[in-house]
C-alpha cells in the first residue's frame, strides 16, 4: 500500500507519498493505532470557557496539495460545533488554563477526536472573532479591577446629550463616537541628503565636554559652536593631512559648504561610539539637509482634511421625508461635527515638513487661518513619546503580565462581575471572594468586605489553586516513574 508522510506546509505541499515504504518496523516496540481518514480536518479556537469558533480545512493526508484562497491563504470554512465539541472546548479551557487557545479536532463516526492542543493560537482575518475576543478580554480586565481603581463606565448617551458633550453621534446606527485616534503621514517632500562620518579629532569630541549622549544641532545659535570648531579641523587638515585623511577633508569641506548656504532642513547630530576612563574617544558625525515640504505636500494636507473628516464623520444617509425633518437632522450633525472638532488635539514631530502638514490640516479643519492656541504639541517630549518607548518598558512590561495573569488566571474564568450581572441575579460562584454569610457578619456588626479584602480573597484563591494543580502534576509524575520501573522490571524478567 506505501506510506504518506505530513509535514509542516512547505509553499503548497504538506505531505507526500511514497509507494516503497509498506513494511512494518521490527527493530524495536512500537504502538500502532488505527489511521482515521477524514476528508476534513477541524480547526477550534476559544475565547475562555463559554465561546468557540470552528473551521474546517482540507486534511493533509488527502494529496498534500494546501488549497488556498485568491489572497494566497488557505483556504478554510466555517463550521457550525456539535454539543460535544463545545462541551470538549469547555473542559480543555478549564484543564489547561489558557483562555485564548486553539485545538484540533478530527470528525469520525459521528464523535470528535482531539489530536492536538495548541497555546495561544487565534483566527486570522475574521472580524467577528476578533470583536469577540475584544469584548471578552475586556471583561476580564474590567472584572477584574475593583474598590477605586474601577473604572467609570458611562452609560450610552442620548442624542439629546450628544450636542452638550464633543462626542459625534451617528443617527443611522445610534452609535457614539467618543474619539478618534488617527496616525498620518506628512505630505510629499524633496530628496533627504546625509553625510555620515567617523570622527576621532579633538576639535569634534570637545563638542561632549559636558555631556556623554547625542548631541543634536538645529538652530543657527547652536550650529555656529559647531562650525567654528569644524573650520579650525579643516584649516589643520590642510596644512599637514596625512594621505588617509585627505578623503575626510573633502566630506569636511561639503559638510562646512552646506551649513554656509544654510541648506533647508539642516541637523548636525554627534553621537558617542566609544568611551573610555569617562571620555567620548570616538564619535559619529551626521550630518542632514533636505527633506522639506514641497508646495504639492502642503496641498495634500489642506485637501485630505475635508475627506478625512467627511468619511470619518459622515451625514445621516436618511435625512428624512419632510424638509423639516431634513432640516433638523443637518442641523443636529452640524452642531455635534463642530462640538467633536473643538477637541482636536495634534501631536507632531520635531520636524518642519511634519509640523507644516499639522498646521495646514488643522486650519482646513477649524477652517480658520490660525491654529487654535493648545491643540498643536511638538517638543521634546512629543518627540519622547512618538520615537521612543523605552522609558515606557517598565510600565508596558508590567501591564503585560497583569494581562497575562487575568487571561490565563481560572479564578477570573469563574469568577463573575457585578456590571455584567442580571439585575435581580446573585452571584453563584463558589469562587467569588466573598463572605459565606453575609447577614450574619452585619448582624454581628462586621463591615462588608471592601477592595482590599476581595483582592486578598482573589489572591489567596489563585494561590491555592495554583499549589494544588502543582501537587496533581507532581502525583501524576510520580505515577508514571513507578509504572515505568515496574514495567522495565517486567521487561528484565
Amino acid at each position: 500500500g506505501g506510506c504518506r508522510k505530513l509535514f509542516r506546509k512547505v509553499k503548497n505541499k504538506s505531505s507526500s507519498f511514497f509507494a516503497d515504504i509498506n513494511t512494518i518496523r521490527r527493530d524495536g516496540s512500537y504502538c500502532y493505532e488505527q489511521f482515521i481518514e477524514g476528508v476534513k480536518d477541524l480547526k477550534v479556537y476559544t475565547i475562555g470557557p463559554n465561546y468557540a469558533h470552528g473551521e474546517v480545512r482540507k486534511s493533509p493526508a488527502v494529496d498534500g496539495i494546501v488549497a488556498r484562497n485568491p489572497d494566497g491563504k488557505e483556504m478554510r470554512l466555517l463550521t457550525v460545533l456539535t454539543a460535544e465539541e463545545i462541551f470538549i472546548a469547555r473542559r480543555i479551557v478549564n484543564v489547561f488554563q489558557q483562555n485564548i487557545c486553539g485545538f484540533d479536532v478530527i470528525r469520525y463516526n459521528g464523535r470528535a477526536y482531539v489530536i492536538d492542543v495548541n497555546g495561544w493560537s487565534f483566527v486570522k482575518g475574521n472580524m467577528r472573532y476578533y470583536d469577540k475576543c475584544a469584548r471578552t478580554i475586556r471583561k476580564l480586565c474590567l472584572g477584574s479591577i475593583t474598590g477605586k481603581h474601577a473604572l467609570s463606565i458611562e452609560r450610552p448617551l442620548s442624542a439629546k446629550t450628544c450636542a452638550a458633550k464633543k462626542v459625534f453621534h451617528d443617527g443611522d446606527n445610534n452609535h457614539i463616537l467618543r474619539s478618534l485616534v488617527t496616525v498620518f503621514r506628512h505630505g510629499d517632500r524633496t530628496p533627504k541628503r546625509k553625510l555620515k562620518l567617523k570622527m576621532t579629532h579633538p576639535e569634534m569630541l570637545w563638542m561632549f565636554k559636558n555631556t556623554k549622549t547625542e548631541v543634536k544641532l538645529k538652530k543657527k545659535k547652536q550650529i555656529l559652536p559647531f562650525q567654528k570648531a569644524l573650520n579650525h579641523l579643516i584649516a589643520r587638515l590642510e596644512r599637514g593631512a596625512r594621505p588617509a585623511e585627505l578623503k575626510l577633508l573633502q566630506y569636511l569641506r561639503v559638510v562646512r559648504s552646506v551649513i554656509e548656504e544654510e541648506r533647508k532642513g539642516l541637523k548636525i547630530q554627534l553621537k558617542p561610539k566609544k568611551i573610555r576612563e569617562g571620555k567620548v574617544v570616538e564619535c559619529i558625525l551626521a550630518c542632514k539637509w533636505g527633506g522639506t515640504l514641497t508646495r504639492m505636500g502642503l496641498e495634500q494636507a489642506k485637501f485630505y482634511a475635508p475627506v478625512f473628516w467627511s468619511e470619518m464623520l459622515r451625514a445621516p444617509s436618511n435625512p428624512g421625508s419632510t424638509l423639516q425633518e431634513q432640516a433638523a437632522r443637518f442641523t443636529e450633525y452640524k452642531g455635534s461635527r463642530s462640538k467633536f472638532l473643538e477637541g482636536i488635539q495634534v501631536f507632531a514631530a520635531n520636524e518642519s515638513r511634519v509640523k507644516s502638514s499639522a498646521r495646514a490640516f488643522i486650519r482646513e479643519t477649524v477652517q480658520d487661518d490660525d491654529v487654535p492656541p493648545n491643540t498643536l504639541h511638538s517638543d521634546n517630549k512629543v518627540q519622547d513619546f512618538l520615537d521612543d518607548v523605552s522609558k515606557a518598558h517598565q510600565h508596558i512590561d508590567i501591564a503585560k503580565k497583569r494581562v497575562k495573569s487575568l487571561v490565563t488566571s481560572k479564578a477570573v474564568l469563574v469568577r463573575s462581575d457585578p456590571r455584567y450581572r442580571p439585575s435581580g441575579h446573585a452571584s453563584k460562584s463558589p469562587s467569588s471572594p466573598v463572605a459565606k454569610s453575609p447577614k450574619k457578619s452585619h448582624a454581628a456588626g462586621h463591615q462588608p468586605p471592601t477592595a482590599g479584602h476581595q483582592k486578598k480573597g482573589l489572591n489567596n484563591l489563585v494561590t491555592s489553586g495554583l499549589r494544588s494543580l502543582i501537587n496533581k502534576l507532581k502525583q501524576e509524575s510520580k505515577n508514571t516513574r513507578q509504572k515505568r520501573s515496574l514495567g522495565e522490571k517486567a521487561l528484565q524478567r
